[in-house]
């Protein structure tokens, strides 16, 4: 999960997104769900299969280039497998990495978090996706804890901040309530029509 006001980048997998142009950078979606996972091809994909994007070694053993955004996958062996890796992890920079058969550490990539100048023009899509038009504002593609996108918890996930069974407590609560005060005009108005009748 994010702690911040960052948002994960999805989209389909294989394309090179140049973060300096807003037009190809606007063509992924963003999202807050963050249940991922490497399918049988080694692509990092979240629960839709929609791949997930951020700074990536453009070859194996390479250092992750910064200016470009490419889909996350395992690195592929000489016959063109991923690799078989082991203790993946990702750490709250959003640093994933991995261990070889020989004990070495792969950096396989570090997941980017979208900057939103205006979160609220927003455009819904389908599912926990949403797309960024032009009234958002300037996006910029951020390594997490930089700026105000925040960093990630890993084995943390975002959940709705609504507690329905507290809402509905209250809301019975505040019917009970307005029934009482309901009860008590009308009482209150008895009175005062009884001694409206006395005086008379």
């Amino acid at each position: 999960m994010i702690d911040g006001n960052g948002f994960f980048l999805v989209g389909q997998l294989g394309k090179e997104i140049d973060i300096e142009e807003q037009t190809e950078l606007k063509s992924l979606q963003v999202s807050r769900v963050g249940n991922f996972f490497f399918d049988g091809n080694g692509n990092l994909v979240d629960h839709n299969g929609q791949s997930v994007y951020g700074f990536v070694p453009p070859d194996a053993g390479g250092a992750i280039v910064y200016d470009k955004l490419g889909s996350i996958k395992i690195p592929k062996d000489a016959d063109g497998k991923p690799l078989e890796l082991g203790s993946i992890t990702i750490d709250s920079s959003g640093m994933i990495t991995g261990i070889d058969d020989k004990e070495q550490i792969v950096v396989i990539g570090q997941i980017a978090l979208a900057n939103v100048p205006n979160p609220s023009a927003l455009e819904k899509s389908q599912g926990p996706y949403y797309r960024m038009v032009a009234n958002t504002g300037t996006i910029t593609a951020n390594k997490p804890t930089e700026g105000s996108t925040g960093k990630l918890i890993t084995n943390g996930l975002e959940m709705a901040n609504v507690d329905l069974a507290n809402e509905f407590s209250e809301m019975i609560t505040t019917q009970r309530g307005f029934q009482a005060n309901g009860k008590i005009i009308t009482v209150t108005d008895e009175m005062l029509q009884e001694l409206i009748n006395l005086k008379r």
